[in-house]
């Protein structure tokens, strides 16, 4: 009953164009939106790191045509797809490949967006290794958009200790929230210099679900 209780939510929660897509779902739509406001805000070429299907570049894409947009994933299935939602975008590209060894110069983005990506890491340290590899390719002064589940909030942990009783989809994902303090830690070991916290699906910051970061590359 939990189960379909769950998949009937997330049915109805998801924009219709997502229904079914892995990357599909309440949360990580409204992380998207968070992320795009924060996009539209930046200039010159940007990655996103995790693009999974490519719901986001194509909102960019749609936005800002004349915008080089890069997007690149670990799994084959999700690139394809997302290759094939580009496809009408020349300006917008993808590729498959890990965010710990991303496949590109050091300093070549104006901006990078890593969201929906972190809760789905082994350990803090492959997020660090992530951020690290994000802020290389980033140009110094350039604009990183993030986000990360937050563990302060009671109802994340106790939804993420229950997954497993009604999403099938994620008995193999770790499910990994953070604190800020955490985060803000990380960020700055990598030489990053966070801007701006905001949380998602509440008012504030301190007990928000999910929390999206606005840093800078500063070294």
């Amino acid at each position: 009953m939990l189960k379909k209780i769950y998949c009937f939510l997330h049915r109805r929660f998801s924009p219709a164009q997502q229904r079914g897509a892995y990357s599909a779902g309440y949360w990580q739509q409204l992380v998207r939106a968070g992320a795009m406001e924060l996009c539209l805000k930046t200039e010159g070429r940007l990655l996103e790191v995790g693009c999974g299907e490519g719901f986001l570049l194509e909102q960019l894409a749609l936005r800002q045509p004349q915008r080089e947009l890069w997007g690149i994933d670990v799994d084959a299935g999700r690139i394809a797809q997302a290759a094939r939602r580009l496809a009408a975008h020349g300006q917008a590209h993808c590729a498959r490949g890990s965010g710990a060894q991303l496949p590109y110069a050091d300093g070549s983005f104006e901006a990078v967006v890593c969201v929906n990506v972190f809760f789905n890491l082994a350990s803090l340290a492959d997020v660090a290794a992530v951020l690290r590899e994000i802020k290389r390719v980033c140009k110094p002064g350039g604009r990183i958009i993030f986000d990360f589940r937050n563990a302060a909030n009671p109802l994340l942990r106790l939804k993420y200790a229950w997954a497993d009783f009604y999403d099938p989809t994620v008995k193999t994902l770790p499910l990994k929230p953070y604190t800020a303090q955490q985060m803000r830690g990380i960020a700055q070991a990598a030489g990053l210099e966070i801007a701006a916290m905001r949380g998602i699906g509440a008012a504030g910051v301190r007990w928000a679900p999910v929390i999206l970061v606005e840093a800078r590359k500063v070294c």
